[in-house]
């Protein structure tokens, strides 16, 4: 599990969107519950206010809707002219019932969906309406009060009661239309903004969470390896002791007889040179077990860490695997100036991860071929990088070059990447490597800087 590098975030990104998805079902659950609630408040009110209207609004006080049949309802085309004194006293009756409660209009239609007369001056009377149709057919089949949905027509917001107007026979001569005002319909404005505000700032403390979480779930699967890294390099070091005793001695005893024997051996230069290969593999074998115990034990627990200057420890590392290379024309560009970072940590383990990385990029480079290496700061980071053009890698070695013991070249050991890790996190730096395979590969390292130390860059 501990591979998987992008667990942490996969894992957050579904809770997060998990998160996200109850929260915002949740809010627009709760916007839908109070809109009806609102919904039906404002229907109980238009609803009243209709009942009121039309105990006023009969055709014994109302001889305009005389005119209205009972079952073809107003004629459409009836000459309006000799009413108009009527209609305009009717419409100021409408009128005045409309801005007592704040409504959009009130409206008295016919059966066949003819305006008798409306509050509304630019609805005419005889004009024919074809909004609702339905509803005002069962208004007056039924001969009760209903009231239709909340609905937008044409960049328009609507909501609406129809009450029966009947005539001393109990019939159903008219409707009284009556239109919730702009008030209704701007707090559920309001309630939408409130939500989509409430939603937006959720989902900010959210995120907000999720990156708190991912950063959890990261810290404790690198607290899991590194207690997986304890425990594993526990048994190596227990094991790594008994291979110093056990492989050591017998290792100094072969190279002391094979001096011995090659001191002996005065003008014998073929045997002398079979003893000195046979005193090199021993010296080989010997710093195995030496990387051995320095990956079972990296550094010295003991050693008091003192500051020191980055910049010129790197330096002396890239002459070194200069004057020691074999490709004498591989070229190396240190790319710093002035005084460098300063840490305070033990300078020979930094100097050993730097060496491991510079060793490697050297191996990998063909002759005539390149190595870069830059320091820069990087936030409360020292940042060293070495690039270089090598045959590079594919992805899945790239994976690896850090598992103990996995190798790319045919004498190497697995180890020195292993060791330069456990170093450098060890004081609480990173390293990683970035490759692609016929073009080269970029290794960087970042390690914490003392800032009281840090001395003034050019």
């Amino acid at each position: 599990m501990l591979r998987f590098k992008n667990i942490p975030g996969l894992a957050t990104l579904a809770m997060l969107v998990l998160t996200l998805l109850v929260f915002n079902l949740g809010g627009w659950y709760l916007f839908e519950l109070s809109r009806d609630l609102a919904e039906r408040e404002q229907e109980s009110k238009l609803a009243a206010v209709g009942r009121t209207a039309a105990l006023e609004l009969t055709p014994e006080r109302t001889p305009l809707l005389m005119l209205a049949m009972p079952d073809t309802g107003v004629d459409p085309y009836t000459d309006w002219s000799p009413h108009t004194r009527r209609i305009e006293a009717l419409r100021t009756r409408l009128a005045a019932i409309r801005d007592a409660n704040g409504l959009q209009d009130v409206t008295i239609l016919g059966r066949n969906m003819v305006v008798l007369v409306s509050s509304d001056e630019e609805l005419k009377s005889g004009a024919l309406v074809d909004l609702d149709a339905g509803v005002i057919d069962d208004a007056f089949t039924s001969g009760v009060v209903i009231s239709s949905p909340y609905y937008r027509f044409q960049q328009s917001e609507y909501k609406r009661t129809y009450v029966p107007l009947v005539n001393r026979n109990g019939e159903t001569i008219a409707a009284l239309r009556v239109s919730a005002g702009h008030e209704y319909f701007a707090e559920l404005n309001r309630m939408r903004a409130y939500l989509i505000a409430i939603s937006g700032i959720g989902s900010l403390l959210l995120a907000f969470v999720a990156v708190a979480l991912y950063r959890m779930l990261v810290a404790a699967m690198r607290y899991e390896r590194a207690m997986a890294d304890a425990d594993r390099l526990q048994s190596l070091g227990t094991l790594a002791t008994g291979i110093a005793h056990e492989i050591r001695n017998p290792l100094g005893i072969i190279r002391a007889i094979s001096e011995e024997l090659a001191a002996e051996l005065e003008g014998h230069e073929e045997q002398r040179q079979m003893l000195a290969d046979i005193t090199g593999e021993v010296q080989r074998l010997n710093g195995l077990v030496t990387r051995f115990l320095t990956f079972a034990k990296p550094g010295d627990p003991g050693a008091a860490p003192e500051p020191f200057d980055l910049a010129e420890t790197l330096k002396d590392v890239v002459q070194l695997v200069r004057k020691g290379s074999a490709k004498e024309d591989v070229a190396y560009d240190l790319e710093h100036h002035g005084k460098g970072p300063i840490l305070l940590m033990e300078e020979k383990s930094i100097r050993q991860v730097l060496l491991n990385v510079l060793l490697n990029a050297r191996e990998a480079v063909a002759t005539g071929g390149h190595i870069a290496v830059t320091l820069d700061r990087l936030g409360r980071f020292a940042r060293v990088r070495v690039r270089d053009d090598g045959h590079g890698m594919d992805e899945r070695k790239a994976k690896r070059v850090f598992d103990p013991f996995f190798t790319t070249k045919p004498r190497g050991t697995g180890l020195g990447l292993s060791i330069s890790r456990n170093i450098v996190e060890r004081y609480g730096g990173r390293i990683w490597l970035e490759s692609e395979e016929g073009k080269g590969t970029t290794v960087t390292v970042l390690l914490p800087v003392e800032e009281q130390g840090m001395s003034n860059r050019k």
